[in-house]
């Protein structure tokens, strides 16, 4: 069962990227030509070299660069511009940090994503851990708004805030002081609304064009579960294994979901702080105690606390499948197992603390609101202060999910 749920989940991963659609957009080549098309839309989250885009939907895909486009856009959607700029590329890396106050700019021929577009044009490189923008009140090629981190002596941080007076010397308007600007943060919303009261100023006629752009959402979901729980435990002492077999219980978890704002919230991370328990009674053959018998008790519950990644793969606007994994840290309760000879007398006892475990699910989600999940578990020691035993307890869940908000 879950060598089949682990290659289910490896092919919806293959499979999810697939799923991304082609939107309608256009771009333009080296000779000014326009092609109407669609683009496949990944919602990038640092500016691209390339595209895939279709004449029509049921084209193949085709693949343009850099090196052959000078723009493309996405309608209501995001907009690249092809410039050769001067770029600073020093660390933001504290362990890496440039000793020099000044930029250290390298020509490179980059996309450019455009932000704001009026007299005043504002613009946005990403890459990686990157981010620098850039601004345009002229013909000319777009100038990289200068902020830098930068080492002075052997542990003293500083920055070179240039930015500023790049603003304050080539955006002037009777509307926006030179105090104003000084505040700023070099932060796309800060620069952003900076860029637009500039042209407001500049044009009482200009209108930002809005474009759909993925944000970061939240969601609250309250997940009860059935759980197919199975227990064996290995014991040092008397060097048996005793299989308390298989249980079927009931568990609830509430998780945190964090979609990213970035590939169309496809990815999330995940926290579900949950309660499960497991309790089993059997009885085994052991001819070296009075009575011939030893009874085994297990009593375990548990704060379940996994961490993860999950994936979204669209179907239509209202169903979507996913595929999740997690790292699970398992906080006991304080239960025990047992052991007693046949006439009541006690045997053997342990004290129970988890290891942490892992955790694979795929699932399918409707309107956002309703879910239903499989997942399975990694074999879990759940007697880790006791050397000479082992334990193995698994898990697999049938989860329901209901959007709280």
């Amino acid at each position: 069962m879950r060598t089949k749920l682990l290659l289910i989940m490896s092919f919806f991963c293959t499979w999810a990227f697939s799923q991304i659609k082609f939107e309608k957009g256009y771009f333009i080549d080296d000779k000014d030509v326009i092609t109407e098309c669609l683009i496949k839309n990944l919602d990038w989250k640092s500016n691209p070299n390339s595209f895939e885009y279709k004449i029509s939907e049921a084209d193949k895909a085709q693949t343009a660069t850099i090196k052959g486009v000078k723009q493309f856009e996405i309608y209501n959607g995001a907009k690249f511009v092809r410039y050769e700029v001067n770029i600073d590329r020093s660390s933001i890396d504290l362990n890496k940090l440039s000793r020099k106050k000044n930029p250290e700019l390298v020509k490179e021929t980059v996309f450019l994503k455009e932000l704001v577009n009026g007299k005043g044009k504002l613009y946005k490189f990403t890459e990686g851990n990157l981010t620098k923008y850039f601004y345009q009140n002229s013909d000319a090629a777009p100038e990289q708004l200068i902020y830098k981190q930068y080492q002075v002596g052997e542990t003293d941080i500083t920055y070179n805030k240039d930015y500023i007076s790049q603003l304050q010397n080539n955006f002037t308007c009777s509307s926006i002081s030179n105090s104003d600007i000084s505040k700023l943060e070099y932060k796309e919303k800060d620069l952003t609304n900076f860029f637009v009261n500039y042209n407001h100023c500049a044009d009482p006629n200009f209108k930002l064009a809005v474009q759909n752009e993925t944000k970061p959402k939240f969601n609250l979901n309250i997940r009860p579960r059935i759980n197919f729980s199975s227990l064996e435990i290995f014991s040092g002492n008397t060097m048996k294994t005793y299989p308390l077999g298989n249980k079927t219980t009931f568990a609830i978890g509430l998780e945190a979901e964090y979609l990213l704002a970035f590939n169309k919230n496809k990815f999330a991370i995940i926290v579900e702080p949950t309660y499960q328990y497991y309790k089993s009674e059997a009885t085994f053959d052991d001819s070296s105690l009075i009575g011939g018998k030893v009874i085994v008790k297990a009593d375990y519950s548990s704060i379940e606390l996994p961490i993860g990644i999950r994936y979204y793969m669209y179907l239509n606007t209202d169903s979507k499948l996913f595929v999740n994994a997690v790292y699970i840290i398992d906080f006991s309760l304080g239960k025990s197992i047992e052991m007693t000879r046949a006439d009541g007398s006690p045997y053997l006892s342990y004290d129970l603390r988890s290891q942490p475990s892992l955790g694979f699910g795929i699932g399918y989600k409707y309107k956002d609101k309703y879910g239903i999940e499989l997942r399975t578990h990694s074999k879990r020691r759940i007697t880790s202060d006791y050397l000479m035993t082992s334990t193995n307890y698994q898990t697999t869940s049938i989860v329901f999910s209901y959007n709280l908000f």
